[in-house]
């Protein structure tokens, strides 16, 4: 003879969609929003809500706790005293904070002590994966060299537009434009590339000279957080000067230069003046100077 199971008789503590709500879990950009917002980004900042019920056959009226989870750590637990048949429990507005690209467990577990006499056990869990997307920062506007320029320093000051949320900036220096990338994940180009940098402000100036009568294609993109997700800049293009028959200059600038705020003005303020004492010798003469920031004075030569 088969045997007739019982129907269930206990509570049943289960995660729950109450009405209006789009899921059990909600994951919004609003706090105490109840619509899952989309296109999720790693710089929003994350709310989230959760609701459970008794769908069983008794009242919950020991106290049980429901605990939240984020890909399966502990992010919040709610202690509730009782919860009659057919009524619901929810909360809304838990603190996500921002979250880092990819796909993330959301999870909710009702009677996650299992202290409630009779619940059944098999319900108590409820998962959600949301995915986050890395923001892909905009292209920065090349500004120096300006495109197509001659007669360039073969120790260029290169600048670009600064960009919102950048950490960095990644520069690439070819002879043939066809090997810059495109890619907004691209840290690399091809064989003609001489110079990949990455610097920590919009401005750059090499440590190594390039070929003197030689056209170079360069662009720049901002890099958010270590992650190579910005879109690369149009690719700008100079030419350097050719071989000086007098005085030779050049310059390399110290890290207290490159990293400060008006590098850019700082570098072109001295090149300006090289370029004068180059225009006023014809001695056949390469020096190389390295220029570095003060905390105080005019300034002064190390060397002589």
């Amino acid at each position: 003879m088969t045997p007739v199971l019982a129907a269930f008789a206990g509570p049943n503590l289960t995660p729950f969609q109450p009405p209006g709500w789009s899921d059990k879990i909600v994951v919004t950009r609003t706090n105490g929003g109840i619509i899952d917002s989309p296109n999720l980004l790693s710089t929003d900042t994350l709310w989230a809500d959760w609701g459970i019920i008794n769908s069983g056959n008794a009242n919950a009226s020991i106290p049980f706790v429901v605990a939240f989870y984020i890909d399966g750590v502990s992010n919040q637990s709610t202690s509730i005293g009782f919860l009659n048949q057919n009524s619901y429990y929810y909360v809304t507005g838990i603190y996500l904070g921002s979250l880092s690209p990819g796909s993330h467990a959301i999870s909710v577990t009702a009677d996650a002590t299992h202290v409630e006499t009779g619940d059944n056990e098999s319900d108590n869990t409820y998962t959600k994966t949301i995915l986050v997307s890395a923001v892909v920062l905009p292209a920065p506007t090349p500004a120096t060299p300006a495109s197509g320029a001659t007669a360039q320093p073969v120790v260029p000051a290169f600048s670009w537009s600064a960009i919102s949320n950048a950490a960095a900036y990644r520069i690439l220096i070819a002879t043939n434009a066809a090997d810059l990338p495109t890619s907004t994940t691209a840290s690399n180009g091809g064989s003609s590339v001489v110079i990949n940098a990455v610097t920590p402000t919009n401005s750059f100036s090499p440590t190594l000279q390039l070929n003197p009568s030689v056209t170079y294609y360069w662009e720049v993109h901002a890099i958010e957080q270590n992650d190579e997700d910005g879109t690369w800049s149009s690719a700008r293009s100079f030419t350097t000067a050719p071989i000086p028959t007098g005085l030779t200059i050049i310059p390399t600038f110290d890290s207290t230069i490159t990293g400060d705020p008006k590098a850019a003005t700082i570098e072109a303020t001295i090149n300006a003046a090289i370029s004068v004492y180059r225009e006023s010798f014809s001695d056949p003469i390469t020096v190389t100077i390295t220029f570095t920031e003060m905390s105080d004075g005019l300034g002064l030569n190390s060397t002589y």
